[in-house]
């Protein structure tokens, strides 16, 4: 989509999140998904996307400054960022949907897996946070925890005292996020309570008798607590444990000698952490009493869906993939295994591609797609994969020849989409390329899906999923059985 066109549609006041985030990416291809329309929700100007692609096949130096000039135009001043509140921000969420009356309406963290359940259900999408990438004043060292703590504060403490709705998590990863972390503070929004615009997109779009659903990761991390409403996180889920980026490791340190010939590979301030809500996927117990409550006054039942485990989750969205396609009559026979950004429910819709939706490139995801590729019980004959770059290089970002190889295994056919495996984790050009060649893909083998599952089914498939479950009912209404 262009960058006209899709200011038209969108209109001027398109809050300035970050467009590396799945809390950007995944509602906005969830509304073009429930339209039936294709969408590429970033667009990069051609000198830059020339001179990444030429760099990328250079040197590690090369490379970085490189990049680091890619990622710099897409940040923000504190001054522009502070002029888009949360309720501001909700409010923009909600109004990507068609104004039409919907069954079932979705509120969780942002999970790429979060846009094909969607799709399958016909529901909205709204995210429970978003990230704001906020520019430093200065680039500062990427491994100074310090620095980056005190940047924080600086902004948590101008954010907390204006908008009272909205708690901050600083996200502090010199691994993954090394050339942002150096040149901009990522500033994680979690909204304290069910913003406005979500109770009345909930009043007006959801249909008579449909159900607020609510899909929670209860995942842990231990984090640092910077002031009210402020904490810090080092490090995001992945192959690295929060305890390994606190305490050190052989392969962290081997990480940062490249970049500093030093073997210091511990990122910690001299304070205690605590376990809290991890900051991306998790949902603290706060904002779910407020959904509850909310929907309580609104009387709309809530099904409450969660687990400790994201690839429980993946695994029901997946799950319930197959089992709307079998109510057509339909068995999928290619799988979509694609991590991080690389959503693309679109075109999964309209191919019937199995996804396969996994958070980054590390040993747990690939165990995660092994297992579930062994245990599909139907003939498959192709696997698409798709991988977001790590461009720092982080150690947990497995070669795509172990990707490939658990693609295809039992002489499976792979295709590779957008990606160079020759060059991951530092091919960088699959921003550009990734969901340009899945609309090509979907037209080639188009086998649209039409009919979407119900409540009940979902309930059975996080059953057979082993998710837990609750379903809260306004005061009055007749019991579930």
């Amino acid at each position: 989509m262009s960058s006209k066109r899709r200011q038209e549609q969108e209109g001027p006041q398109d809050p300035p999140l970050d467009i590396f985030d799945l809390s950007y990416v995944t509602p906005l291809l969830t509304a073009s998904t429930l339209e039936e329309r294709p969408n590429v929700p970033f667009q990069i100007g051609g000198i830059l996307k020339s001179a990444v692609g030429l760099t990328q096949r250079a040197g590690h130096f090369a490379r970085r400054i490189s990049f680091e000039k890619f990622f710099k135009p897409l940040m923000y001043d504190f001054e522009t960022v502070q002029r888009y509140p949360g309720a501001m921000v909700a409010s923009w969420f909600a109004s990507r949907y068609e104004k039409r009356p919907y069954h079932n309406i979705i509120l969780g963290p942002p999970l790429g897996s979060m846009a094909y359940l969607s799709c399958v259900l016909d529901a909205p999408f709204l995210p429970l946070n978003y990230r704001m990438c906020i520019n430093h004043p200065k680039p500062m060292n990427a491994d100074n925890i310090a620095d980056y703590a005190r940047r924080a504060r600086e902004i948590g403490d101008i954010v907390t005292r204006k908008d009272p709705f909205v708690e901050l998590v600083s996200e502090y990863d010199p691994v993954h996020e090394r050339l942002r972390v150096r040149n901009a503070s990522l500033m994680r929004y979690k909204f304290l309570q069910l913003p406005r615009a979500y109770e009345q997109f909930i009043r007006s779009r959801l249909a008579p008798g449909g159900s607020v659903i609510l899909v929670e990761s209860r995942t842990g991390w231990n984090q640092y607590t910077l002031d009210d409403r402020l904490s810090m996180q080092v490090g995001l889920t992945g192959g690295i444990p929060d305890e390994e980026f606190l305490r050190g490791s052989k392969r962290l340190a081997a990480f940062r000698e490249r970049y500093l010939g030093d073997d210091k590979a511990a990122w910690r301030l001299n304070m205690r952490t605590e376990v809290k809500p991890e900051s991306q996927f998790g949902v603290s117990p706060m904002m779910r009493a407020s959904i509850v409550n909310s929907c309580a006054q609104l009387k709309k039942p809530v099904l409450q869906l969660f687990s400790n485990d994201i690839f429980q989750v993946n695994n029901l969205v997946s799950s319930l993939f197959v089992r709307c396609a079998r109510r057509e009559g339909k068995r999928p026979t290619r799988f979509f295994v694609h991590s991080g950004l690389f959503i693309a429910p679109y075109e999964a819709m309209q191919s019937l591609l199995l996804p396969l939706w996994v958070p980054d490139s590390s040993s747990a995801s690939l165990a995660y797609a092994k297992e579930y590729i062994n245990a599909y019980s139907f003939e498959t004959d192709t696997a698409f994969v798709a991988l977001e770059p790590s461009v720092a290089g982080a150690p947990d970002a497995l070669p795509f020849k172990d990707w490939a190889a658990a693609a295809g295994q039992g002489g499976r056919k792979v295709r590779v989409v957008a990606n160079t495996p020759r060059l991951f984790p530092f091919d960088i050009t699959a921003y550009f390329n990734f969901w340009r060649y899945m609309q090509i893909e979907s037209r080639r083998i188009r086998d649209p899906l039409e009919i979407r599952v119900n409540l009940d089914m979902l309930i059975e498939e996080a059953q057979n999923c082993q998710l837990y479950y609750n379903m809260h009912m306004p005061p009055g209404a007749p019991a579930q059985p």
